[in-house]
């Protein structure tokens, strides 16, 4: 029997036990007919909750004591685990994680897209070492993460999710800020083919910091010669600009859409969201024509740059929103679709049902506005084929290829 009681000024609760898992990770639990949401509760665990918050229609709270633990639990390695909040799955052993992903997608797919066909297995690679970047906040002297839940700052040594030589420069960028007044308020740790960049808001405040060989110094907007290489490309990797953070998977995640090409051999890819070019480029020479369409200017120009270093000229770039650019292209063949997590905006969709073009290839790093936005393209557009792949282990967030034919 649940038994409520105060203790400390927070409500507790005994004996709660976990059914299944939300999309967050966070373990699902009734009580009194009210929807409770546990961190780190794993399905048909039991223990004893404190309340975090409580509204009308749930309860969130986290574990104080466990009376029964799921085989699928492990320790986990990071000492910074529930007090940092980049991860919240690493007390899921990896076939969890692999099956909490999976579920997931296939979850959203059916509510909000009306899709119950067949998912491919995620594609999956290392649990750890497998980031290139990182990004630290700096304030009243420490340099850290943020805090689950909060805007507080966690000082760590070194994180398991990064490449080892990233973790190198951490204890000194640390010490440093633990001595010194400054200026800054972020750091970025990038890891390139030429070794590391370290930017920041004030570089000049670094400037006699002793750092480690192959190390580079720069503003966060900064432009430099440094690269990135995935399979037989070069791509320019200033400090701001975007690549896929798992160095391991880029390559596995990018063939999804590689192989279309292959198979297609279209005449025209229009390439939107295109970010500095990436997927374009590599598609390339599957192609007559390639056009990449960016709304930020700094990417376009390091599109530009990329295309120059492969010595691609198959591929032009547009500045300027998606939405705005798609009403008089009428001619692709194929499109490649990678937006923010936000998705495609209306306006967008509309140009693509418009457009027509024979395949759509939608990389997604949301499978719920994934979802979303297939169920608006449902008119014209049907699923031939979805393959998560698993781009940020020991976090609830996964990456989607879905691969869409016209009707």
């Amino acid at each position: 029997m649940i038994i409520e009681r105060m203790m400390h000024m927070k409500k507790s609760i005994e004996e709660v036990k976990c059914s299944k898992l939300d999309h967050f990770g966070r373990g699902i639990a009734k009580v009194n007919n009210k929807v409770m949401f546990v961190h780190g509760l794993l399905p048909k665990e039991s223990a004893d909750v404190t309340v975090i918050r409580e509204n009308s229609k749930y309860i969130e709270a986290e574990v104080s004591e466990f009376a029964s633990k799921s085989l699928s639990r492990q320790d986990p390695p990071c000492p910074y685990y529930g007090i940092c909040g980049g991860c919240q799955l690493m007390h899921m052993t990896e076939s969890l994680q692999k099956e909490f992903k999976e579920s997931k997608v296939k979850d959203l797919l059916a509510k909000f897209a009306n899709y119950h066909g067949p998912i491919e297995e995620m594609l999956t690679g290392p649990s750890y070492e497998y980031r290139n970047k990182i990004t630290f906040h700096v304030k009243n002297k420490k340099m850290g993460l943020y805090e689950a839940l909060s805007n507080d700052i966690v000082e760590i040594d070194s994180c398991l999710l990064l490449n080892p030589v990233l973790n190198q420069v951490i204890p000194i960028l640390k010490e440093y800020f633990h001595t010194h007044e400054t200026n800054i308020t972020k750091v970025v740790l990038r890891h390139t083919d030429q070794g590391i960049l370290l930017g920041t808001d004030h570089k000049e405040e670094l400037s006699t910091l002793p750092l480690p060989e192959g190390v580079e110094l720069c503003d966060l907007e900064e432009k430099t010669n440094h690269t990135i290489t995935i399979g037989t490309f070069q791509f320019h990797a200033s400090i701001a600009s975007f690549f896929q953070v798992n160095e391991k998977m880029i390559p596995t995640l990018y063939q999804q859409v590689i192989d279309t090409c292959k198979k297609e051999k279209p005449d025209k890819v229009l390439d939107l969201y295109c970010g500095t070019g990436t997927i374009g480029i590599m598609v390339s020479p599957y192609a007559k024509e390639v056009l990449g369409i960016e709304l930020c200017k700094e990417s376009v120009e390091d599109a530009r740059r990329n295309a120059q270093l492969n010595r691609i000229d198959n591929i032009s770039f547009i500045e300027g929103k998606v939405e705005e650019n798609l009403e008089n292209l009428k001619d692709a063949d194929l499109v490649i679709l990678d937006p923010p997590r936000a998705g495609i905006m209306r306006q967008g969709i509309d140009d693509l049902l418009k457009i027509g073009a024979k395949t759509l290839v939608y990389v997604s790093c949301d499978p719920a506005t994934l979802a979303r936005d297939i169920s608006l393209l449902s008119s014209k557009y049907e699923i031939e084929k979805v393959t998560p792949v698993d781009m940020f282990p020991n976090t609830y967030h996964v990456e989607c290829v879905c691969l869409l034919k016209l009707r």
